[in-house]
């Protein structure tokens, strides 16, 4: 399970122990406690410690004792249904408002858990209101209230195809999600393997003069031990930073020629603003440059002689 289950979870846990702990100030705290435990008031005394206790415990799994995300989930909600049913019939069972709270299990339950493990939950649930109603019936220690319980029973198997359906969506989004940000990410690698082999070298700096990236032909062209991205332009190469800011003040100017002291290189340097990222520099050797061209002219000079000579010798 990802982070943000483990995360859930113990928001659940949280938000459990808090409301486990507003009832027991209410029943023991409040003059007139109202419905809570008005049945039975010893009863409901004695669960609500146990809940408390237990509550306690379920923060502290995570952290002291590793136990898997869904036997955790599992072991909670069981207890959470079993006790807030015993609570609901030593208050006076449907009606009290405490059956607000088992519809709230079984909807954390559904956006905590894949697969049909919500039915499930909300099939226990409905089996046990409907005992508790029965026994209440039997025993002739309560009001009958099987219309309210089938109410309720319903609703809980309203909520749980509800809740089925949305964490569903919500696993499919959170898949897409996750494959267009590996899709992202192999491209980005990509295009950082594709801009690390090209024979010019590469720098991008963003709007402070900080280099992001640079490639090895860079290096290759303008030996620097200990160059690390992040540094500051001007630090490692004043004169690209002199050019950055001639060209900032004049956009309109394609490249300029760099001269590099104390070496023989004369660079010839290409900007290109790349909006949010920062300024694109494309540095290439112009002696090495020059040399191409001329080879190329000399190339076609070449191939143009050889043509004439053959024209020469095969006149029309």
């Amino acid at each position: 399970m990802n982070e943000t289950s483990w995360a859930s979870l113990y928001t659940l846990t949280t938000f459990r122990l808090f409301l486990v702990l507003v009832l027991v100030v209410m029943f023991f705290a409040a003059d007139d406690p109202g419905l809570l435990g008005s049945k039975q008031p010893m009863m409901f005394a004695w669960i609500s410690i146990a809940y408390t206790f237990t509550s306690i415990g379920f923060s502290l799994l995570r952290t002291h004792v590793t136990i898997p995300f869904k036997q955790q989930v599992y072991l909670q909600v069981y207890v959470d249904i079993t006790a807030i049913v015993l609570l609901m019939h030593t208050s006076g069972g449907v009606g009290t408002g405490l059956e607000i709270l088992l519809l709230l299990i079984v909807a954390v339950t559904g956006l905590l858990m894949e697969g049909q493990f919500v039915m499930s939950c909300a099939l226990l649930s409905s089996a046990l209101v409907l005992l508790e109603q029965t026994y209440t019936d039997f025993t002739g220690s309560g009001f009958s209230a099987y219309s309210q319980a089938g109410v309720l029973c319903a609703a809980l198997f309203a909520v749980a195809i509800f809740t089925l359906f949305l964490s569903r969506h919500q696993r499919a989004s959170e898949a897409l999600a996750a494959q267009k940000s590996l899709a992202l990410e192999k491209a980005s690698e990509l295009n950082r393997q594709i801009v690390q082999h090209m024979e010019q070298g590469i720098v991008l700096v963003d709007d402070e003069g900080t280099i992001q990236l640079f490639n090895q032909g860079l290096m290759q062209m303008m030996p620097t031990p200990g160059l690390v991205e992040s540094a500051p332009l001007g630090n490692t190469f004043p004169e690209l930073q002199s050019a950055l800011e001639r060209w900032k003040a004049h956009p309109d100017t394609s490249a300029q020629l760099v001269d590099i002291p104390d070496t023989a290189l004369e660079l010839r340097v290409r900007f290109t603003d790349l909006p949010a990222l920062g300024t694109l520099l494309v540095i290439e050797d112009n002696a090495a440059l020059s040399q191409q061209i001329q080879q190329l002219k000399l190339s076609s000079l070449g191939r143009l002689t050889a043509s004439i000579a053959h024209q020469i010798r095969n006149p029309l």
